[in-house]
């Protein structure tokens, strides 16, 4: 995790907005991701030491709202569409298309080591509700869409939202599509910055 937050402030570093006064896109991508560290470790913490039983009602809410975070799903959708708002077009390529494929490949990792978390309903219902949230809250933004950049950011959070509920699938099926989702999710930006440019 503390990994991945690095890489995600190097990333940041690349982030040229298209109007130099904007920062709002990247500085909420590197503030949530951030965020997204604090719960992981302290649930890691609570472990390790012995104050929280493997599958406690608190542990399994920490992990899903990292991965929540992490993922773009209700609430935390906020840093998806800034970014698309004032980045150069193909950037949103490489933060939501590789970074995010880093992401799915830690998440998966984390629940390979903890097979407990999948089985868990409340884990379960946490992903089904932020997901399904995301997904409803981006289908009526992009049905309202006036500009390109509108649509696109907001098409994207639809995607990011229906690939956080493929958590909720059988592990080893959930793995596959996931990283397809995102490697697809990639190429897919790729060819529309390089033709929205």
């Amino acid at each position: 995790a503390l990994l991945l937050v690095i890489a995600v402030t190097i990333l940041v570093m690349s982030y040229v907005p298209v109007v130099r006064e904007k920062t709002q896109g990247s500085l909420r991508y590197l503030l949530l991701f951030a965020l997204a560290l604090a719960p992981l470790l302290l649930a890691g913490w609570l472990l390790e030491s012995g104050q929280a039983a493997l599958n406690s009602p608190l542990i399994v809410a920490m992990v899903a709202a990292a991965f929540a975070i992490l993922l773009a799903g209700f609430p935390f959708y906020i840093w998806v569409y800034p970014i698309v708002a004032d980045a150069p077009f193909l950037v949103p390529g490489l933060i939501f298309g590789l970074a995010q494929t880093g992401t799915i490949i830690l998440i998966f990792s984390l629940l390979h080591a903890n097979p407990w978390l999948q089985e868990n309903s409340q884990f379960q219902n946490w992903l089904v509700w932020s997901g399904t949230g995301t997904v409803l809250v981006a289908t009526l933004l992009v049905f309202t869409a006036a500009k390109w950049r509108f649509l696109w950011g907001h098409l994207l959070m639809l995607n990011m939202g229906m690939s956080l509920l493929t958590l909720t699938m059988p592990l080893q099926a959930a793995g596959n599509v996931a990283i397809l989702f995102h490697l697809t999710r990639f190429i897919s930006l790729l060819f529309a910055g390089i033709a929205l440019s």
